[in-house]
């Protein structure tokens, strides 16, 4: 009985995985002109690419030293059409989504791309998302891979198979929290959970909703405590 009960689960999860699948390949493919010129709005980088801890502290400390970032452009309102996950955000959060170019990667039979979500009022903290595609530009995942906000850093790897090895932190602070981190400084980085994403499908769970800006003034990546 025990046996029947697990093959039927693996047989519907892979009919889901299939489905999936299936569907990104029978979807419409975008105008490959206009797909062209929203891949064109990110650097291309190579994989492996790490997002290290270092970069993502260091915009903590920038933060409470009152060092304002360099402005990084929006990418163009018609290029939103192939992030569906922009919506889901948006609603989620109650917060308009602006996305800035990251980095753009492509393999053999994949293209994707790395942006930050910088929400109003805390543009110095990270939210950095990978939309994979398929080559003709049919959106497949999207996923959160790694970013930085007061409390959480997620720094990740992403390797030549789409694969991302993520490690959360807990940000300690020499003196006690506040809205206000002048004056502060990173006292170091408390390892807590270790990852494996397959960046080719859609995360279990509610692995994005888990990682969204909670409001517009704090700008805070949700902490793990629904677990």
């Amino acid at each position: 009985m025990k046996f029947v009960i697990r093959f039927t689960l693996l047989a519907l999860a892979s009919l889901i995985l299939t489905t999936d699948s299936l569907s990104a390949q029978t979807a419409a493919a975008p105008d490959a002109a206009a797909f062209e010129q929203f891949l064109q709005q990110f650097p291309k980088a190579d994989l492996p690419y790490v997002i290290g801890t270092s970069e993502l502290s260091a915009t903590l400390e920038q933060r409470a030293q009152g060092i304002r970032p360099a402005a990084v452009p929006f990418l163009a309102a018609d290029s939103y059409e192939f992030l569906p996950d922009l919506d889901r955000s948006a609603e989620a959060t109650s917060i308009p989504a602006h996305p800035q170019a990251v980095a753009r990667f492509e393999t053999a039979d994949r293209h994707a791309v790395l942006y930050n979500l910088p929400r109003s009022g805390a543009k110095q903290y990270r939210a950095l998302y990978l939309a994979v595609f398929d080559k003709e530009g049919r959106h497949i995942a999207t996923s959160f891979v790694a970013g930085v906000n007061p409390t959480t850093l997620v720094s990740a790897v992403l390797d030549e198979q789409l694969q991302a090895k993520v490690q959360e932190f807990q940000v300690q602070w020499a003196k006690e929290l506040t809205h206000n981190l002048a004056g502060n400084q990173l006292a170091g980085l408390q390892p807590l959970e270790m990852h494996t994403l397959d960046l080719n499908q859609t995360p279990e769970n509610d692995w994005n909703e888990r990682h969204e800006p909670k409001t517009a003034a704090s700008g805070a990546i949700a902490r793990n405590d629904s677990k």
